[in-house]
């Protein structure tokens, strides 16, 4: 009998050991999980305020274009207004562009 009792003993701490394991593994899980959806939530915060951000600067490049294009009409022959509307095409999609990139991402 004390052969079983000592059997018994020696399961029941295993048992035991094993739950406490799995109760610290659990807690671990927890936190983490908490910390990834604060990271999450950062994240998502993050990304709206750049596509909010690439929305303006979208809306500004798109009048500023129809405003260059407007003096460049009004200055006949006038190789600065073209110069300066290339650039600003060129400088304008790599803005289109980045925005595009964050949009998706």
């Amino acid at each position: 009998m004390s052969k079983k009792i000592c059997k018994l003993e020696k399961e029941t701490s295993s048992w035991k050991q094993r739950w406490e394991k799995s109760h610290q593994a659990l807690l671990e899980m927890a936190a983490d999980k908490q910390q990834r959806d604060g990271e999450l939530a950062l994240a998502t915060r993050q990304l709206a305020q750049l596509q909010k951000l690439c929305r303006t600067l979208q809306a500004e490049r798109t009048s500023l274009l129809a405003q260059l294009k407007a003096e460049g009409a009004a200055k006949t022959g006038g190789e600065r207004g073209a110069s300066v509307i290339s650039w600003f095409l060129s400088e304008g999609s790599f803005i289109f562009v980045l925005c595009k990139l964050i949009i998706k991402h």
